[in-house]
């Protein structure tokens, strides 16, 4: 079997076992906003409880920080994963998507599990968090990539102001190389209980 570590992506050995970790006691449906060439998606189909769907969005367009990518290779690097799961890969921009989602009655919300690793500018999570906080389970686990950039940090003030708390279990760390830093752990963990 293949290992989500096998996919090209920026996040860490310790940010993947960190996410399966938490992902494992999702609830309810689960979203993914920004998936890049599907590390983070594999990790996230191997990891969830097999009753909760996913449904992940990316734009592919690239940004500052990740180049365009082919939907079609999202799609075969992720396809070993899914196995029965039900599963959705939405290609757009995750403002556009968010009136289509609240459409789709398997996948769509309340989300009890969320991974963003989007746009990390302050405007661009900003307006993720103003779009889809209402989408948002009462009982919820926020999860975010990078939260020692400071763009990308204002999501933790804004899911405190809607009753998040942060549950991470470790100090945030970016090695010498980054993420090809097996111990580089950025990721922010947040949740809300009802």
């Amino acid at each position: 079997m293949r290992s989500p570590m096998d996919i090209a992506g920026a996040l860490s050995e310790a940010e993947c076992a960190a996410l399966a970790h938490v992902a494992r006691g999702a609830t309810g449906n689960a979203l993914e906003v920004g998936h890049y060439l599907g590390r983070s998606t594999a990790v996230l189909l191997m990891a969830l409880p097999p009753d909760v769907p996913l449904v992940t969005i990316d734009h592919h367009r690239g940004d500052d920080w990740c180049p365009e990518t082919d939907v079609s290779v999202f799609r075969a690097n992720v396809e070993p994963f899914v196995g029965g799961r039900e599963f959705m890969d939405v290609e757009g921009d995750m403002l556009a998507a968010v009136s289509g989602l609240e459409q789709l009655p398997d996948f769509g919300p309340p989300y009890g599990f969320v991974f963003y690793d989007s746009d990390h500018t302050e405007a661009a999570v900003s307006a993720w968090w103003a779009a889809y906080r209402e989408l948002l389970a009462p009982s919820c686990t926020l999860v975010f990539d990078d939260a020692d950039w400071a763009d990308q940090s204002i999501l933790t003030a804004l899911a405190v102001s809607d009753g998040f708390r942060s549950i991470r279990s470790r100090d945030l760390y970016r090695g010498p190389e980054d993420k090809r830093d097996p111990e580089t752990f950025t990721l922010e963990v947040m949740r809300r209980d009802a």
